[in-house]
């Protein structure tokens, strides 16, 4: 092949409009090909994502050749801050909503072929299906999202799929095949090739197993995904700003361990119940998380993360701490890490159960004509806010 020469014609040489115009003219398979070809081929994969989702056998066995349709909610507002009126008590009131309350529906479309065949089968470059040991299908499926999506709402996500063709043999064509939730069936999330989405609330989708991250995330609400195991962020996920985990009590700490999460921006994280998590896992996250405000860790073992956050200096613009139910701290380190910390102002420590009474009714504040209950363990330590005599 002779070299190329200056002369010669080069694609990314065009005008930027006509590159965009080209890409939207192939399908979601051959542009996330395309976008991993160089640098600047990247740029023309506006927003991608990849869902592995597990069918039943009474499902897949409905479908030959489909078009696969995924109908999820979309916000214009990526962040909305939380009305005082949600507040639970025992619970940190949450700083962001993944979602805004007022959001539509929009589809997002793949044209994906389905076989029912025994064994793998690729199909349409990365979308791909295989037979489990179950004699569940499980289908690979890249879906191409909008340029302007910024928001995915996917808690009610649903599957829908009509046929291309029909089969050449018996059964009959169908004309719409029945809807699958996306909280049944959902198994992988790889939003790292979604460059605008910035906000994601999936929560309670139980069979969710791995997801990766968009690189601009900002609000990422996962809580009651029981079955998640591996988080990952894309680029660090430097932009983020809420990220809630309550209830993903299969999540290992090895997702928070190394050091792949630039946490500067993270103002709330809420690892309740994360069982698998422990204090040692998210020391380093910690550390690096200088602009958070809000963290709940109920529940989870944190033997010596309070000592270490004291003696490193980390979270030093935290208000509000929740270790309820927490196991492997002490009163000394409670106080010691409340001392240092002036915008500290609430502090759960509900059920703690290795931290004194002396402890959990540091200044309480109760109605005057209700009697002392001065051995009853009280949930909060509370700091006043101005001129109060309270210290912690």
């Amino acid at each position: 092949m002779p070299p190329r020469t200056p002369s010669d014609p080069d694609l990314f040489s065009l005008p930027a409009e006509l590159l965009l115009a080209i890409a939207r003219r192939l399908d979601v398979c051959s542009r996330l090909a395309l976008g991993s070809t160089c640098g600047c081929a990247r740029l023309l994969v506006v927003n991608a994502a990849v869902l592995e989702v597990q069918l039943s056998s009474r499902a897949a066995g409905l479908l030959y050749e489909a078009s696969v349709k995924l109908q999820v909610r979309k916000s214009d507002n990526p962040l909305s801050r939380a009305s005082h009126a949600m507040r639970v008590k025992g619970r940190v009131l949450p700083l962001y909503s993944a979602l805004h309350p007022e959001s539509e529906k929009f589809s997002l479309c793949g044209e994906v072929s389905l076989s029912d065949a025994d064994g793998g089968v690729d199909v349409c470059g990365t979308a791909r299906m295989r037979r489990s040991a179950r004699d569940e299908s499980r289908h690979l499926l890249p879906v191409g999202l909008a340029p302007d999506c910024s928001c995915l709402g996917l808690s009610d996500g649903v599957l829908s799929a009509a046929p291309l063709a029909a089969p050449p043999i018996a059964p009959p064509p169908l004309r719409e095949l029945p809807r699958v939730s996306l909280k049944s069936s959902l198994l992988v999330l790889d939003l790292s090739r979604a460059q605008r989405v910035c906000s994601l609330a999936a929560s309670g989708m139980a069979r969710l197993r791995t997801v990766r991250l968009p690189p601009s995330a900002k609000a990422v609400c996962l809580e009651a995904c029981s079955s998640l195991a591996d988080l990952r962020p894309t680029d660090g996920c430097p932009d983020l700003l809420s990220l809630r985990l309550d209830g993903c009590r299969q999540l290992r700490g090895a997702s928070f361990a190394d050091a792949s999460w630039f946490a500067a921006s993270l103002a709330e994280l809420d690892l309740s119940w994360c069982s698998r998590v422990e204090g040692r896992d998210v020391a380093a996250l910690l550390r690096s998380a200088m602009s958070l405000r809000s963290l709940s860790l109920r529940g989870l073992r944190l033997g010596g993360l309070l000592e270490a956050s004291e003696q490193s200096g980390a979270l030093p613009r935290l208000s509000a701490l929740d270790v309820g139910f927490s196991s492997s701290i002490g009163s000394e380190a409670v106080l010691a890490f409340a001392e240092r910390r002036s915008e500290l102002l609430r502090c759960n420590l509900r059920a703690a159960g290795t931290v004194s009474a002396d402890v959990y009714n540091r200044n309480r504040r109760r109605p005057k004509h209700l009697a002392a209950r001065v051995a009853e363990p009280f949930y909060y330590l509370k700091r006043a806010r101005r001129g109060g005599d309270g210290a912690s």
